[in-house]
């Protein structure tokens, strides 16, 4: 299309032409007439670029009657199918897969080397005599904290089994649930199976997000026996571990116990220099070690300092060999000020719910039997888990008492505040004390 052509032409005054041709002219046009062009972004790195510094240009973009053409841009998922899809064509659509996550950026936590060897033994990633066949160890079921990098590590782990020729399919836990939910209510259950049992390994994040969807148990219970009886890999993450996890149905647990089942812990402070200068690597940077420096002290944890890393990339103008700390500070101040924030600790709500029912916080934590005791100290197990996300054995060991004790406290606060407006009020007000702590 001409028009996009000299558009583009005019943004390389102000953007740069190596921005434009790496950015802009790799975006895809599918359709387009006199007023409307279609486009379609390789990923959601991209998509985000042209949304901040493209967007808010298209009120140049026009015609040659000088008409606005308005500018519709997707990722691939997201395309919108123009007819209903007949059962014989029907495609389940998957997210693609993120262009930053590899092995080869993927740095472990020291209690992880061992885990992160064996996977990469299992994928066939640097290694000519492995140890480990698809199948062996089935499920390997991974469970860490937000931030430990399971996301990156299984997004990795299926892009090196694809680039190796195996059928490696990956895929949230919600989205297997909206994909069961579709083929159920339009009659492709058949199509769904084929999809998902067909697969040399079936990787499956964030597999909590199962709790309480029954339909969606059922037919991954059905979908596990089917690939574990042909001896189809199957790896699975979740923030917590199997016995952990609440509203999931006890015969699909015993199967996640079933092969290895390992910890993956977020990085140390220490670690993050390494961190960054695999991520660095991926975009073919150097980072100068003041540099490093300067987002080691900025950013608390993994989770901040790649996404700064990342937004840093997407807003600079400079290369990111000659900006300098200055440069950075200025252009991350959102980013450093949300960082910067007071984490809100178990301690914290401890203090907030002894406060609220006047209570002293050791009557919390100690053996008090009293019924406004033991009712606070539900309140407070509750908040840990809502509010910090903790898993229910790190509530027990806060509050010294057993993981089925916290389990049970904590649903009982749960189904209570659905129909008890009072306690709901409560919980309000606990929570806009805490504010005060962040």
């Amino acid at each position: 299309m001409k028009q996009w052509e000299l558009f583009l032409q005019s943004l390389e005054k102000e953007l740069g032409k190596a921005n434009v041709d790496k950015w802009l002219r790799t975006l895809k046009i599918w359709k387009f007439d006199a007023r409307n062009i279609y486009l379609e972004s390789d990923n959601s790195f991209q998509l985000s670029w042209f949304k901040e510094y493209v967007a808010p240009k298209l009120s140049t973009f026009k015609n040659a009657n000088s008409q606005l053409i308005k500018v519709h841009i997707e990722e691939p998922q997201q395309k919108k199918k123009q007819d209903i899809p007949s059962k014989e064509e029907l495609s389940l659509n998957f997210k693609p897969l993120d262009p930053i996550f590899h092995l080869s950026n993927f740095y472990p936590a020291n209690n992880n080397k061992i885990l992160f060897r064996l996977l990469c033994d299992l994928a066939r990633y640097e290694t000519t005599s492995p140890n480990i066949s698809l199948g062996t160890l089935n499920p390997i079921y991974i469970f860490g904290p937000s931030g430990s990098g399971k996301t990156h590590l299984l997004t990795a782990l299926a892009k090196y089994f694809i680039q190796t020729n195996k059928k490696a399919l990956y895929v949230s836990a919600d989205l297997f649930t909206k994909h069961v939910v579709f083929s159920m209510r339009q009659g492709y259950m058949d199509q769904f199976r084929k999809t998902y049992r067909n697969v040399d390994v079936l990787i499956i994040d964030d597999i909590h997000l199962f709790e309480k969807k029954w339909a969606t148990q059922e037919e991954f219970f059905h979908t596990f026996n089917t690939l574990h009886t042909e001896n189809k890999q199957i790896i699975l993450a979740s923030k917590e571990p199997p016995m952990q996890l609440t509203e999931i149905e006890p015969r699909l647990i015993s199967r996640f116990e079933w092969g290895l089942s390992s910890s993956l812990e977020p990085l140390q402070k220490e670690d993050f220099i390494k961190l960054l200068q695999l991520r660095a690597k991926s975009y073919a940077i150097t980072l100068k070690d003041s540099l490093l420096d300067f987002f080691i002290s900025a950013f608390p944890s993994t989770q901040d300092i790649t996404k700064a890393f990342d937004t840093l990339i997407l807003r600079a103008s400079t290369p990111l060999e000659e900006i300098s700390e200055s440069d950075v500070a200025v252009i991350l101040k959102d980013l450093i000020q949300e960082s910067s924030k007071k984490v809100i600790t178990h301690e914290d709500i401890i203090k907030s719910v002894a406060f609220f029912y006047e209570l002293k916080e050791e009557d919390l934590l100690e053996r008090a039997q009293t019924k406004e005791c033991a009712n606070a100290r539900q309140i407070a197990m509750y908040l840990l888990r809502s509010e910090l996300k903790y898993p229910f054995t790190k509530i027990g060991k806060v509050f010294n008492r057993d993981h089925s004790t916290v389990i049970s406290s904590v649903k009982k606060v749960e189904n209570q505040k659905e129909r008890d407006a009072s306690l709901k009020a409560s919980l309000k007000s606990i929570t806009k004390k805490l504010e005060k702590f962040s």
